[in-house]
């Protein structure tokens, strides 16, 4: 398991640095799959250290969760979490 509260994984690894750095900023980012998976890691972490603020910088994520989700992650993130959307159009299509 990556993210076990009770063994030597990403949890504690973090809780480690955040703890030895203090100060610095807690930033997940991620593209594509990795973006959904830095989302949910991020509020994940934010849920279980309230102390200390999260950031999160996402290319492209699909979405991982539902109505609650979004609005827990929105309530416990606000406005760091930062979304990028990239897309391509035809070039003969108008651009607005």
């Amino acid at each position: 398991r990556l993210w076990d509260p009770e063994g030597q994984r990403l949890y504690d690894k973090l809780l480690q640095s955040v703890r030895e750095l203090p100060g610095y900023r807690v930033i997940f980012s991620g593209i594509s799959h990795g973006a959904a998976l830095a989302q949910a890691a991020a509020l994940r972490f934010q849920l279980q250290q309230p102390e200390t603020q999260v950031f999160v910088v996402a290319w492209n994520a699909y979405r991982w969760t539902d109505t609650s989700g979004r609005k827990l992650a929105e309530d416990f993130l606000g406005s760091r979490l930062l979304h990028f959307v990239l897309s391509r159009r035809d070039k003969a299509q108008p651009q607005a």
